[in-house]
């Protein structure tokens, strides 16, 4: 929920510094707000007793005198860190993270261009007062529901990933679909008309459960990982897993600048065909229901 309300209000920030030309010190001064913060991070940040979150664990390890001191070794890397839920969740994240990174970066630049000519101010308001909620109800309510059904089985998560994956590219797919009525560049700059436009709210609608539906891999994903690795396993891989997500992430956008500038600007197919990866992703989850509880089991 906090990424979710974060992401949303560095949106209105940059477009407001951009579209005023302030692009340059935004980039300061979001780097001096990092480097500050890492700072006090590595003076300040402790880190969280290792194993404290495992089920078994948790009442042994309550009593501050008991640590847990256990170190990866061959045979445990082979069996759990190489592990094919693990495997599986490793390349995933390369897919599902372009679904995740695209349409935003798509749809920023569908609403702006012409001849819709939306200004950055507009389309980041646009963003909050339509995404913002519905990340944060999203993350939210959709929280509860997976712990409540992971309790049953821990199938139900990647189920939960595969039908958020599925409704994300079909949402995605409606969203650059809408018949959206052509703007002036000074009507694009203007919420207040912009929101008088009853078709912007039916887009609104579609960005709130967009928003609400891309927490729940967020949500789910992190429990998966923990519950098939070892304590002492589980910052390599969570590393090795955000780093595969990150490269994701980079290459999303670039993928769908050259299939946007190929198809001469058709954004519709450059999304039918970037949902594609997603769909990768979601079959990539599917097949590790195959191994999930055996993984679990040779940690348990």
């Amino acid at each position: 929920a906090m990424y979710q309300l974060f992401q949303i209000i560095g949106m209105l920030v940059s477009a407001f510094a951009f579209q005023n030309n302030y692009w340059r010190q935004y980039y300061f001064i979001a780097g001096v707000i990092t480097l500050l913060f890492g700072i006090v991070i590595f003076l300040k940040g402790k880190e969280p007793k290792r194993g404290a979150t495992r089920e078994e664990l948790k009442d042994l390890l309550s009593n501050e005198d008991v640590v847990y001191e256990y170190k990866l070794t061959k045979d445990t890397i082979k069996s759990t860190i190489i592990a094919p839920t693990n495997l599986i969740a490793f390349f995933e994240g390369i897919f599902t993270t372009i679904l995740l990174a695209v349409p935003d970066f798509l749809l920023i630049a569908y609403m702006q261009s012409p001849p819709y000519n939306m200004s950055s101010t507009v389309t980041a308001v646009f963003m909050i007062i339509f995404g913002l909620p519905g990340g944060l109800i999203g993350s939210l309510a959709f929280a509860k529901i997976s712990d409540r059904l992971s309790k049953k089985s821990i199938k139900n998560r990647i189920y939960i990933i595969v039908i958020s994956i599925i409704i994300l590219s079909a949402v995605y797919f409606v969203i650059f679909n809408v018949p959206l009525p052509a703007l002036s560049p000074i009507e694009g700059n203007n919420f207040i008309f912009i929101m008088s436009i009853p078709i912007f709210w039916v887009m609104g609608l579609i960005a709130f459960i967009a928003r609400s539906v891309s927490g729940l891999w967020h949500i789910n994903q992190p429990p998966l990982l923990q519950e098939i690795n070892l304590p002492e396993a589980q910052g390599k891989v969570s590393s090795a897993n955000q780093f595969l997500e990150a490269i994701g992430q980079g290459t999303g956008p670039i993928i769908a600048g050259y299939i946007l500038i190929t198809f001469n600007q058709n954004y519709q197919l450059t999304v039918l065909i970037t949902m594609i990866f997603g769909i990768i992703g979601g079959l990539l989850w599917l097949f590790s229901t195959i191994w999930i509880n055996k993984d679990v089991s040779r940690i348990s």
